[in-house]
């Protein structure tokens, strides 16, 4: 989908990965730095005189944003989001400014240059109510796909509870964070319930 075709009030699936598959998620710091930009980079009130933990802590939660980021995983080599447009061009917006202000403080912090996406980002439109369930579900049986090439021994289930870098995590363990949208229909509950069931992977 071209970036032009986003329309406010509709919800679309973003997904990128790093550029050749690398991983560009190396450690709990990489993770934590995403998901804040999930909140700092999501309005046109970002004020970037301040540092990036000066913009987390301090910016308005009540301006206008680019998107509602609804569900969202964050996988070693690749993200899904989940995204409502707030206004014109939001998803737009919103992913360019995420995907440069990440690919920054990569770069910066592994002293390396050049492009850390594959692409710009891919895009779906979700025009259903039941197909928002169903992606909303794919998009946390990627997880499990981690959980696989660890060998992990727990159970689908206790890995999707404890995997911290979703918004199921966020959703199941009640936690006030500023980069979700919590006024949704998705019950988490019956996510988990749906997300154990079946393996639906993107390596």
């Amino acid at each position: 989908m071209s970036f032009r075709e986003f329309h406010d009030g509709e919800i679309y699936h973003i997904y990128n990965r790093g550029v050749d598959k690398r991983i560009i998620f190396s450690d709990d710091l990489d993770f934590k730095r995403f998901q804040k930009g999930l909140f700092v980079y999501n309005g046109s009130n970002d004020d970037e005189r301040h540092t990036f933990e000066e913009r987390f802590l301090y910016k308005n939660v009540s301006a206008q944003q680019f998107v509602n980021v609804i569900d969202y995983c964050l996988m070693p080599n690749h993200f899904h989001l989940l995204l409502e447009q707030e206004i014109e061009s939001g998803i737009s917006e919103f992913m360019r400014r995420l995907g440069i202000g990440y690919t920054h403080y990569f770069n910066k912090r592994n002293e390396r240059s050049g492009r850390l996406f594959q692409s710009k980002f891919q895009s779906k439109h979700i025009n259903k109510e039941s197909y928002l369930d169903r992606i909303s579900t794919y998009i946390h049986q990627n997880q499990i796909a981690l959980m696989n090439k660890k060998r992990s021994t727990k159970s689908v289930q206790e890995f999707l509870v404890t995997y911290q870098w979703s918004s199921l995590f966020d959703r199941l363990q009640n936690q006030n964070v500023k980069w979700i949208h919590t006024d949704t229909s998705i019950n988490p509950i019956k996510l988990l319930s749906e997300a154990s069931q079946t393996q639906c992977l993107w390596d």
